[in-house]
């Protein structure tokens, strides 16, 4: 055989074997690469006591691969429609030994599917993220990233100012964005001269102190107007407070919670109505806080908004209490007294507290906002009174959150839709009065008759609001 011939074969042989080697490897998963070794089986199957997340794997193919255990489910995920998976926030952590769960997962063939496909994690007690990969059995650590982002929201909000209702409802939703696992800034313009040391104290604020505009797009991941009277017209800054139209060609989610304007007529005309719908339709929710409110939505703005609670009844009664733990004043939880808690100076009122007393012998405690300790002044009163007598919203909530008996007189001159909505879905009828009509005596001695379980219902409905524009599963 001449050299030449053989050369060729010897070629052609190393040649199929190229074709071989490759062929045979063609099929094969893409290897997804970590920063470190695998860990061996022992410190794999041991517990991180650390906040996780995984960050942007990128790979050719990403197998789908669901681990679930059969119990509560320790972290929230979200799986991105690119070529990333993030897992957002890992909560319930502690010291347990990752089980064998993951050994009877199987991997489904990822060379079935070119697209990148989703890998949803639903784990159990673990504080560490893993997945399958490769082959059936392997595990691998994934990079661990201790700066998992906590979304900001900006919690646009009426005045900041020295009110008993707007300071309380301010940190009510603050308290409860943070237990949702959210970073709140509660937004408004100083009042000049009002004394806000109460939200510096307990809360994050932002005071604007011009216009709105001075909030840039970048601040916050996403927008919420508060409760209270955001939409009332007095409120010259109505249309950035209550419909964010300093945002209005913002790609960011916004809603609306427990929107208010008080009064029970529709105070907006025509030609506004059509601009509110504009600045209106590109919020994922719209609530608000009275049931003839609701209905005055539905009618002129074609719009279907839920009723919710004020935010003062979203969260437990033990986040009041911690601001008076350490307050004292000159009476105490032995003492029998009606707390008085009175806006308008309305005559027939302050007869019946002057009766009431007399009958009851009960001393009179007083509670204004002009005091420096108001706030602390006005829960300490109705938490350790008798009985409660008041011609204020938020006097009445805080009867109901501390369960005292008491009589509510309507205030007219502010407004009855709030008054309204409280007897007609809270079925409070009987303890809310007119201010012609004297009501009895025996209401403020009387059991703790109302019925919790419309306030229980109605607060469920509106955490699900929360949750449903937060994105919270």
């Amino acid at each position: 055989m001449s050299k030449g011939k053989l050369c060729f074969i010897l070629f052609l042989l190393f040649l199929n074997l190229i074709i071989f080697i490759f062929g045979t490897n063609k099929n094969k998963i893409p290897i997804i690469k970590t920063d470190r070794e695998p860990k061996n089986e022992k410190n794999e199957l041991e517990a991180i006591n650390e906040t996780i997340a995984i960050t942007t794997i990128q790979t050719q193919n990403i197998i789908s691969t669901i681990l679930s255990s059969s119990d509560k489910i320790s972290e929230q995920t979200i799986i991105n429609s690119s070529n990333e998976i993030t897992v957002i926030q890992t909560q319930n952590i502690n010291n347990s030994i990752i089980k064998s769960n993951f050994e009877k997962n199987e991997v489904m063939n990822g060379t079935q599917n070119q697209n990148i496909i989703s890998t949803i994690f639903k784990i159990h007690n673990i504080n560490s993220t893993k997945i399958i990969k490769q082959n059936k059995t392997s595990i691998t650590d994934f990079k661990i990233n201790k700066t998992t982002k906590i979304k900001k929201i900006g919690v646009i909000s009426v005045d900041h100012g020295q009110n008993v209702g707007n300071n309380l409802l301010k940190y009510a939703m603050f308290i409860k964005l943070k237990e949702l696992g959210f970073e709140p800034y509660i937004i408004g313009y100083l009042r000049p001269g009002n004394n806000i040391s109460f939200l510096n104290d307990t809360i994050n604020i932002r005071c604007i102190k011009r216009s709105f505009r001075e909030i840039k797009r970048d601040d916050y991941d996403i927008l919420m107007v508060n409760s209270d009277q955001v939409w009332r017209k007095t409120n010259l800054n109505y249309l950035d407070v209550g419909f964010l139209r300093f945002a209005s060609n913002w790609d960011i989610p916004k809603f609306i919670y427990g929107a208010s304007f008080g009064v029970d007529y529709w105070i907006y005309y025509r030609y506004e109505e059509r601009y509110l719908k504009l600045l209106l339709s590109d919020f994922t929710g719209i609530s608000v806080r009275e049931e003839g409110l609701k209905k005055m939505v539905e009618r002129h703005l074609n719009l279907y908004p839920t009723l919710v609670v004020d935010p003062t009844l979203l969260i437990d009664k033990k986040y009041y209490l911690d601001l008076i733990k350490n307050y004292k004043n000159e009476y105490t939880s032995k003492d029998n007294y009606i707390f008085v808690y009175s806006i308008d100076k309305i005559p027939l009122m302050q007869s019946f507290i002057k009766k009431s007393a007399e009958t009851l012998n009960y001393k009179i405690y007083n509670c204004t906002m002009n005091d420096n300790d108001y706030l602390q002044k006005f829960i300490y009163g109705i938490y350790n009174s008798k009985a409660v007598i008041t011609n204020s919203f938020h006097g009445i909530i805080f009867s109901i959150i501390f369960k005292k008996p008491f009589v509510a007189f309507n205030p007219q001159s502010r407004g009855n839709e709030r008054f309204n909505t409280l007897k007609s879905v809270y079925g409070l009828k009987k303890r809310i009065v007119s201010v012609n009509n004297p009501p009895k005596i025996s209401l403020l001695t009387g059991p703790f008759d109302v019925d919790m379980k419309i306030f229980d219902d109605l607060r469920e409905k509106s955490i699900n609001f929360l949750k449903k524009n937060l994105e919270i599963n």
